[in-house]
């Protein structure tokens, strides 16, 4: 891919976030920064860890252009030993 093509792809990120005002809140941020990045950012929320490896899991079966940010307001484990 050149630097052209790059620079005008949308930067993906995904929020694994639960509040929504905290996604409210990082949507917000990612705005006011967009002008900066001379790109475009396209967002996707999913609400736990879970669904985020089956999203990110998904996309690489289908070679869909991965997220730049994967951006988590916690730590997210991925596996218990109960």
């Amino acid at each position: 891919m050149s630097a052209v093509e790059t620079k005008n792809r949308a930067c993906r990120v995904l929020i694994i976030e639960d509040d929504q005002d905290d996604v409210f809140l990082f949507r917000r941020a990612l705005d006011s920064v967009r002008s900066l990045l001379e790109r475009d950012i396209e967002c996707e929320q999913v609400d736990n860890g879970l669904d985020a490896i089956f999203l990110v899991s998904r996309e690489e079966i289908t070679r869909a252009v991965q997220f730049s940010i994967l951006y988590s307001g916690r730590a997210i484990p991925v596996a218990t030993d109960v």
